[in-house]
């Protein structure tokens, strides 16, 4: 895990895949968005998930996928960075024996825990606020 020795490393490295998997128009209805987060998402973003675990690379990516993962990136740098807030000194290498137990820790199963309830808030301030 050398290359994330804290939260905010691992955050720095969220922002940059966001850039790298978000540069182009996604095909789909709002409605299918909001149930993809309601729903839990789904196992294909799970194997994504598992797949980049394997082979440090993203594999080719449906549009519900890709959606699905780029919320998932959001949402942990929103958790590192109030981790990092809360525990500046923290090291990652304290609490995640490898890299791949990180990354299933935070994009899997946190998504599924916490990360999506926090989308869902998210989006109903944002339909109160309008």
């Amino acid at each position: 895990m050398d290359e994330f020795k804290n939260w905010a490393d691992f955050g720095d490295w969220c922002r940059e895949q966001q850039l790298l998997l978000g540069g182009h128009e996604l095909r789909m209805t709002w409605v299918h968005a909001y149930a993809r987060v309601a729903e839990g998402g789904r196992p294909s973003t799970d194997r994504v998930v598992r797949s980049y675990i394997a082979r440090r690379e993203w594999p080719a990516l449906e549009d519900s996928d890709r959606w699905e993962l780029l919320l998932r990136l959001q949402c942990a740098r929103w958790y590192c960075a109030e981790l990092h807030e809360k525990f500046p000194d923290d090291l990652l290498a304290d609490h995640y024996s490898d890299r791949a137990e990180l990354l299933a820790g935070v994009l899997i199963d946190y998504w599924l825990d916490v990360g999506r309830c926090e989308w869902l808030q998210a989006l109903g301030y944002w339909a109160i606020e309008d």
